[in-house]
């Protein structure tokens, strides 16, 4: 990945110096939109927020990285604390459906399949959002 999207090298000049780099599935967007991805620094727009954050992973996100995450909350703690916290759905994947893993996650994007979303995510946006302000409770 290093040699693609920050060395810019093509497919094959990768593949011919590490075989066992072919991929397995086609990306569903153009290599040239994540190595423009790749020189985006994602963290600066956060460094600019001053509200409330919640980061959320899912634990059978492949795509992603927790650390990731994290980080986003780290750097917005450090120029205004307490205001980023973080969540995890485990049980959830990148595509924000029920998955037991990422390995489970990924051979089901393998086969471009579709799953279930996972009600965990809104329930943890409602408890966040509802730990903030006034809820209103079923009477």
């Amino acid at each position: 990945m290093h040699r693609t999207l920050i060395d810019k090298q093509s497919d094959s000049d990768v593949i011919k110096a590490r075989p066992d780099c072919k991929r397995a599935i086609p990306y569903p967007v153009t290599i040239a939109y994540f190595q423009q991805v790749a020189d985006l620094n994602i963290l600066a727009p956060w460094t600019k927020l001053n509200v409330p954050v919640l980061t959320i992973y899912g634990g059978a996100d492949f795509i992603t990285d927790e650390a990731d995450h994290r980080l986003i909350v780290a750097t917005v703690n450090a120029l205004h604390p307490k205001t980023a916290s973080f969540a995890l759905i485990n049980n959830m994947d990148h595509y924000l459906w029920v998955m037991p893993s990422q390995g489970a996650s990924f051979a089901n994007a393998s086969q471009s399949k579709e799953g279930r979303y996972n009600v965990a995510l809104s329930e943890t946006v409602v408890g966040w959002l509802c730990a903030r302000e006034a809820c209103r409770t079923k009477s």
